[in-house]
């Protein structure tokens, strides 16, 4: 059985909007920056977070893979 290679209005409003949350994400990091007067620490606060959500989509990609 082969799969079709479609977008529905489902898929195609879900990329969208993970697309402009995505992309929000980025703006408020440099406006929080701008407005506070210890930003850098945003940078850091975002890579101390980085480092256990790697361990999470490991996590899942091993679940996935099983």
């Amino acid at each position: 059985m082969e799969l079709k290679r479609e977008l529905g209005l489902k898929e195609v409003v879900a990329t969208v909007v993970t697309s402009v949350i995505g992309g929000g994400l980025f703006l408020t990091t440099v406006q929080i920056q701008n407005k506070i007067p210890v930003g850098s620490s945003v940078i850091f606060s975002y890579i101390l977070a980085a480092i256990p959500a790697i361990f999470i989509a490991l996590c899942y990609a091993v679940l996935s893979s099983a």
